[in-house]
């Protein structure tokens, strides 16, 4: 029922009012703020991601400091015939890493020098393409 009384129907009407400026002025308030909304949920993943990248980094260094342990350890119990063999395929493993590295900084060379020849030989297929579309060049 509708209140007889002129001070109850204002504030009736003013809590109405309230209710639908809030639903539609609210909506365009979301709207307008989902780009920062969306600018913090990325920063927030960014911050974590920097976070576990940090854990990652100790965890890597503290593995490797404990592997280098362990491997002095096991260098010192060894004999020296051992110790030879040891330092001669430690020698060997960087010689074929550093071939290896020469060899894919090689095929890296090939490949561009694959794109560059693919794209000079597209451009003149263009024009020879054009050439003939325009009747500059007769079969």
């Amino acid at each position: 029922m509708l209140p007889t009384d002129p001070k109850k129907a204002a504030q009736l009407g003013k809590a109405w009012g309230e209710v639908l400026a809030e639903s539609i002025f609210g909506v365009a308030d979301v709207l307008r703020d989902g780009k920062n909304m969306k600018a913090a949920a990325n920063s927030k993943a960014q911050q974590q991601n920097a976070t576990v990248a940090a854990k990652n980094t100790v965890t890597r260094a503290k593995n490797e400091a404990k592997l280098k342990e362990q491997q002095e350890a096991a260098y010192m119990n060894m004999s020296h015939a051992e110790r030879e063999a040891y330092k001669k395929i430690q020698q060997e493993q960087r010689v074929s890493s550093t071939v290896k590295k020469s060899q894919d900084d090689e095929m890296i060379g090939i490949g561009h020098i694959l794109l560059i020849i693919t794209i000079v030989l597209a451009i003149f297929g263009g024009m020879f393409f054009g050439a003939v579309s325009l009747g500059l060049i007769h079969r």
